[in-house]
């Protein structure tokens, strides 16, 4: 089964809809196996809804549908949708589909138009054909694929009902993401490229160049950027399902008490750095158990060499006595974004594009995680392969992936942080210091935030809705 799930998730190059439905129509039941999935579906409008004619209609329906009559073909449309993952799913339904996970401008606009084409065909009748547009999110019904009854059609679907729309307004201002990326592809409109650029599910190739280089933080600067708007975003994402400041994992998972030293009485929280590694020493020593602590689950090893790392870069300080409470413990985090795991951290502070690649590492890093790409654990006690979605460390250790994180959302919040790290005169300070540039499409996004963001200050103290002096200062 693997070399299905190799093919589905890693090829971008199945861009006729012929071949495309082939291949979806041969491997959705494998790719489906033990997930069935229900007859409704949560779907994205991904292309303008058009009307349909009764005779263009009847060749498009299962003949087997009843639940529409004539008199309603009048207000019939048709449109493309995407299925998206629903609640104890690893994937969506449309990922049986290949080259379909995301519809944002790739290297050949071509290719991407094709993939429009690829995706399922819905209809909507009467009320519910009114007032839908690209990127409303729509409860659709599917029907039986010539597979299996249990797994939806890859060809065709019924809108039940309206679930979600964005208020758009008559100028076209607040358009959804779909609707720019197919007004971008399709019709050729311009759009802001800071907003091409957020595009969750794309696989990228893009080179990462300087991105492997280690990037050197002072204490002063880790508190500046662990404490800064971005950096907390992602810290939020990782942490919550990782574990919390006065986490053991090894006893509080097992008890659901707070560990505290035997012999102190103290939490995690309450302890200097010298005297975590020491308790890390004794968890280990009793009944074999993890030695992970914190909001990021250090395990004794990452522990070491990252208090190994802040002392060298500062030789002033003495680390060893910092309490590891939650302040601490976000700074001291700061060395695995951007020296143990560079090409995350990089991406991070826009010196590289591959945003495939970061979050990659991010699921390296942390096992709650989930991975954008196959990747194979070869150490003793763990010797198998997890795919995308999977915790890198799938079944080893007990690891597990959190159930509430998907890939494609692993990358839209990198990517948001990434965006938002433009806006701050920490990120220059850094790259400065560490005589590295940001790529042209990281300085292109900031300079549009920034000048989107003074347009809509400026118009808002014009109304008289917000006080010049409540402006968020990004100036730390």
């Amino acid at each position: 089964m693997s070399i299905y799930k190799d093919i589905i998730q890693n090829t971008d190059v199945f861009t006729d809809p012929r071949s495309a439905r082939e291949m979806s129509r041969g491997i959705a039941k494998r790719f489906q196996e033990g997930a069935q999935y229900e007859r409704e579906q949560v779907a994205e409008i991904k292309s303008v809804p058009m009307p349909v004619s009764m005779r263009d209609l009847a060749g498009l329906m299962p003949s087997s549908d009843d639940g529409y009559r004539s008199s309603q073909i009048r207000d019939a449309k048709v449109f493309k949708v995407r299925f998206l993952q629903q609640a104890n799913k690893r994937s969506a339904a449309s990922d049986a589909i290949p080259g379909t996970k995301s519809l944002s401008l790739s290297n050949d606009i071509m290719t991407t138009r094709n993939k429009l084409t690829n995706l399922v065909e819905c209809v909507a009748f009467g009320e519910n054909a009114t007032g839908i547009k690209i990127g409303d999110l729509i409860d659709v019904q599917t029907y039986p694929s010539d597979l299996d009854a249990d797994v939806p059609s890859m060809q065709f679907c019924k809108m039940i009902s309206l679930k979600e729309s964005k208020l758009e307004f008559a100028d076209g201002a607040g358009k959804s993401a779909a609707q720019r990326d197919y007004d971008f592809l399709m019709k050729g409109v311009d759009t802001d490229l800071s907003e091409l650029l957020l595009s969750a599910g794309e696989y990228s190739n893009a080179d990462i160049g300087a991105g492997t280089r280690k990037t050197k933080l002072t204490w002063e600067q880790c508190l500046a950027v662990s404490k800064s708007a971005f950096m907390k975003e992602l810290g939020k994402y990782i942490s919550s399902g990782e574990g919390g400041y006065d986490s053991v994992y090894g006893y509080s998972r097992s008890s659901g008490r707070v560990w505290t030293h035997p012999t102190t009485g103290k939490r995690i929280t309450q302890m200097t750095i010298a005297e975590v590694a020491e308790a890390q020493k004794i968890i280990l020593r009793q009944n074999g158990n993890s030695s992970a602590v914190g909001a990021y689950q250090y395990v004794m090893d990452t522990f070491q060499s990252t208090r190994e790392y802040h002392q060298k870069m500062n030789p002033t300080m003495v680390i060893d006595d910092l309490i590891f409470n939650a302040e601490t413990q976000e700074a001291f985090s700061m060395r695995l974004f951007f020296e143990k795991r560079p090409v995350l951290g990089s991406y991070i502070l826009g010196i590289h594009d591959n945003h495939t690649k970061a979050a990659q590492q991010m699921a390296y890093e942390w096992a709650s995680v989930p991975l954008q790409e196959t990747f194979t654990m070869n150490r003793e006690g763990c010797r198998r392969t997890n795919y995308r979605g999977q915790s890198a460390y799938e079944g080893c250790w007990n690891n597990r992936v959190d159930k509430n994180k998907t890939p494609e959302q692993a990358v839209a919040v990198l990517m948001s942080v990434r965006n938002k790290a433009q806006e701050f005169s920490i990120t220059k300070q850094i790259l400065d210091d560490n005589n590295l540039t940001a790529t042209p499409a990281a300085v292109a996004v900031s300079v549009a935030k920034a000048e989107k963001e003074e347009d809509d200050i400026d118009a808002l103290i014009a109304l008289g809705m917000i006080d010049p002096e409540d402006i968020e200062d990004h100036s730390l």
